[in-house]
């Protein structure tokens, strides 16, 4: 096993991780992986680098999970990390509440606000690439083409706001 050069908890380049915003989960994760990535730890390494810059409480939490023993594969603990994050599963995997969620928060959209409509056509992208096993073919064309999707989203705009088309 080569050495791992850890950096030191608290610097700029330190991966870090705030339970406060668990959806940064899996790049957390990702940034940890990135730092033995040419290396081969074993999985007692790799669990505790995956705890070392968590703060203390969340760290004592994950080391209490069954998976951090050595028994289990540094994979195991990681996916019991990950699932024990409802909105990092959300992200990983899709949600039919977030995309309902993303519905509701944007069906007020008017039809000149271009910033926001955007941004709702990529989360809403976003989602359904996720959700493309759970979704229609139909409905996935409707709101992934940028066509349809215009189009809809204006016959959406104009009977919400009794414009008449001319």
């Amino acid at each position: 096993m080569a050495d791992i050069k850890w950096p030191i908890r608290g610097l700029k380049e330190a991966p870090k991780f705030n339970p406060e915003e668990p959806a940064e989960l899996l790049r957390y994760i990702a940034q940890v992986e990135e730092i033995y990535e040419e290396k081969t730890p074993d999985k007692a390494a790799k669990k505790k680098g995956l705890c070392k810059y968590v703060p203390s409480v969340t760290e004592q939490e994950w080391m209490a999970f069954d998976t951090f023993d050595d028994e289990f594969y540094y994979e195991k603990f990681k996916e019991e990390v990950i699932n024990s994050y409802p909105e990092a599963v959300m992200l990983e995997k899709g949600s039919l509440a977030r995309l309902e969620q993303i519905c509701r928060e944007n069906q007020r959209i008017g039809p000149k606000d271009l910033k926001t409509l955007l941004n709702f056509k990529r989360t809403f992208t976003m989602e359904c690439t996720l959700h493309s096993p759970l979704l229609s073919n139909r409905v996935q064309r409707t709101f992934t083409r940028p066509s349809q999707f215009q189009r809809t989203h204006w016959t959406a705009c104009r009977t919400s706001n009794g414009i008449r088309r001319t």
